[in-house]
């Protein structure tokens, strides 16, 4: 009896919807990726100078690069004090992004 009831609630867990943390909007101009290992990839081809491998990620879909004014929910933050990262959540789709690039609604 103990299994079934245990796989309804882990079922439940998750498959519930994400709830955000805070509503946002971003700053322009920072990477947004789909993965945290393609964010990591595009924050260090922008401060290598790298632009060429950089737009190769945004042509395959892999990151977008964020408009001021964009609103998004803050899914979750996590990094230490040199790399502080953000999910969002951005018309239903989940991103990766830098904390620099969302600033709370006032």
């Amino acid at each position: 009896m103990r299994r079934p009831v245990l796989a309804g609630c882990l079922a439940a867990a998750l498959l519930a919807p994400l709830t955000a943390l805070a509503d946002a909007t971003t700053t322009g101009g920072h990477p947004a990726c789909g993965q945290p290992h393609w964010l990591e990839a595009a924050v260090a081809f922008t401060e290598e100078g790298n632009d060429a491998r950089y737009e190769r990620y945004v042509d395959t879909g892999r990151c977008i690069t964020t408009r001021e004014g964009m609103d998004v929910e803050i899914i979750a933050r996590y990094g230490d004090a040199n790399n502080d990262r953000v999910e969002i959540l951005f018309r239903g789709i989940r991103f990766f992004t830098v904390a620099e690039a969302v600033a709370a609604k006032l």
